[in-house]
């Protein structure tokens, strides 16, 4: 079987981990050859670094970006019409079609024959602002990453219930267990800290983690905060944090998952006009047993954290709740053990191979409904 992945682009996000999860996965299967398919040039040496490992193709740079230029600008624009066909033509050379990047593809779906299967990797209140359900006719079933998320969807759209499926993003917790151990000098672990790991850009809140920690510092001067990740906010987060020595901005880091076991805990922050889909770096944290605090937003964190059984939730934007918070892990962090222990004792839901073999069996499922239509 012969399956390919669509992407807009590739910067190093959730989107593009969960794919790399989902593509280690499908590499260990012989009769399946997984192709990516990137509208963008990929220029980030770690997904091409990857690729080649993992010997996986991928056809990128098919669109040109707009330029400021005019005559540039009508150029891009005819060249990426025609590039339009040409995706078509790629598409159904492929068994199964993966629209992965909330649906980056689906003006060129109606053309193409095959399984077509599209993923939405934001909340529902991101979702719900555009009208998609112009497309949804073109795909054989659309992924959700969570079960409130499902639910809304089935609500706002009953005539297309039959079609969403909810996959949660798979993690190979064995392999990131193990990438915790390997060492790693960017965090001082003779120190506490705490660490939010997350783009750096408007549709997160970062702003709200360092505020909070602004508050938490002024009794707690040896606790540090290190964010991790690099994006078009990062200097004015880093002037917001500029009086403030022990929050540490580290850009990209690779492996981030030593960092991340060795915190008191991981913090996420969301916008509530964006939400998340299921964030992923809450199911690391989980992973190597540290504490997930999580702003609740729509539309994955508090199934994550299971309504703050398996984990910490408070009131999006309130960073004086999330200083209280803090400082209560800092003081009587034994008493957020249970919450850890049940983060642990659930990753199952979560298993990369579990996960991967369920999306196998629907597309069994889908070949069969075509067979009998035919």
């Amino acid at each position: 079987m012969r399956i390919v992945f669509c992407m807009s682009h590739m910067i190093m996000g959730g989107v593009e981990k969960v794919l790399c999860q989902y593509l280690s996965e499908f590499v260990k299967y012989k009769d399946i050859e997984c192709t990516v398919l990137c509208k963008q040039k990929i220029r980030d040496s770690y997904f091409i670094d990857f690729f080649k490992e993992k010997n996986i193709r991928y056809i990128d740079g098919i669109f040109l970006k707009k330029r400021r230029f005019f005559l540039s600008k009508w150029f891009c624009k005819i060249h990426n019409f025609l590039m339009k066909r040409r995706i078509v033509k790629i598409l159904d050379q492929f068994d199964v079609v993966f629209d992965f990047f909330n649906f980056c593809c689906a003006t060129e779906m109606k053309n193409v024959k095959k399984t077509k299967i599209g993923w939405f990797h934001g909340s529902f209140m991101l979702f719900s602002e555009k009208p998609k359900s112009l497309w949804f006719s073109e795909y054989d079933k659309i992924v959700c990453l969570s079960d409130s998320f499902k639910d809304d969807f089935k609500k706002a759209f009953p005539d297309y219930a039959h079609k969403i499926t909810r996959l949660y993003n798979p993690i190979d917790v064995q392999f990131v267990r193990q990438e915790a151990e390997k060492e790693n000098k960017i965090f001082d672990t003779s120190v506490p800290y705490f660490i939010a790991v997350q783009r750096v850009d408007e549709d997160k809140d970062v702003a709200t983690v360092i505020c909070a920690f602004q508050i938490f510092s002024e009794k707690n001067k040896r606790v540090r905060l290190y964010v991790v990740g690099k994006g078009p906010e990062l200097s004015a987060m880093k002037e917001l944090a500029k009086d403030n020595p022990n929050i540490i901005f580290t850009g990209q880091v690779n492996n981030v998952y030593g960092g991340i076991k060795n915190a008191q805990a991981l913090i996420l922050s969301s916008t509530t006009t964006v939400g998340e889909g299921l964030p992923n770096v809450l199911l690391e944290a989980q992973a190597v047993g540290t504490l997930a605090i999580s702003s609740d937003v729509k539309s994955g964190p508090a199934e994550i954290v299971m309504n703050g059984e398996a984990g910490v939730l408070f009131e999006p934007h309130n960073y004086k709740q999330l200083a209280q918070i803090m400082e209560d892990v800092i003081q009587h962090k034994n008493k957020y053990q249970s919450k850890i222990d049940c983060a642990t004792q659930n990753l199952n839901r979560f298993d990369a191979k579990r996960i991967v073999q369920d999306l196998l069996s629907q597309i069994e499922l889908l070949k069969k409904e075509k067979e009998q239509v035919l």
